[in-house]
């Protein structure tokens, strides 16, 4: 007889400290994660697993505004800018006269790490805001929004988190 396996019945998706914990408990024999946090890879290093790295593909992240919003394009540096905090008002960036709210992740998580790595260049991100994170713009973790949209906002992800997604990103 022919069984046939898909991959649903294979994998299992989860945020990177999910993974990670799935993987301690023996749940995973393998994880597959964008940019690791180096914090996670001491961690394994520290609870006895052998981390190999293997690239096996490449992935960008997409800056989200407000579809309101007038600023259609930002340069790496004024992305850095607004994460440090030394940009705080859109008009600084060409847009109207508001306060930037720059959302992140309130954990470390691939995404942290990409955009530590490509725009940060080695500068501190700001605190996360209070009491919010960038889970309401994609629905994919299947926790509850927090993001609320705001014409404000500024937020990122991976690229691939945004495949069926509407909305206007930079």
């Amino acid at each position: 007889s022919v069984r046939c396996v898909y991959e649903t019945d294979l994998t299992k998706f989860n945020g990177a400290e999910s993974a990670l914990r799935r993987l301690k408990m023996e749940k995973s024999d393998l994880l597959l994660l964008s940019d690791p946090p180096q914090e996670m890879l001491d961690q394994l290093n520290q609870d006895g697993f052998e981390v190999q790295m293997e690239e096996l593909a490449t992935d960008g992240l997409v800056f989200v505004v407000h579809a309101d919003n007038p600023v259609d394009s930002l340069t790496i540096d004024q992305l850095r800018d607004i994460y440090t905090g030394t940009i705080t008002n859109w008009k600084e960036v060409g847009g109207e006269d508001a306060e930037i709210l720059p959302f992140q992740s309130l954990t470390d998580t691939g995404s942290q790490a990409l955009m530590d790595r490509l725009v940060m260049d080695g500068e501190k991100r700001t605190d996360p805001l209070e009491g919010s994170s960038m889970l309401g713009l994609w629905d994919f973790s299947g926790l509850p929004y927090t993001y609320d949209n705001s014409p404000n906002a500024i937020g990122y992800t991976f690229y691939r988190h945004t495949q069926d997604l509407s909305l206007i990103h930079i």
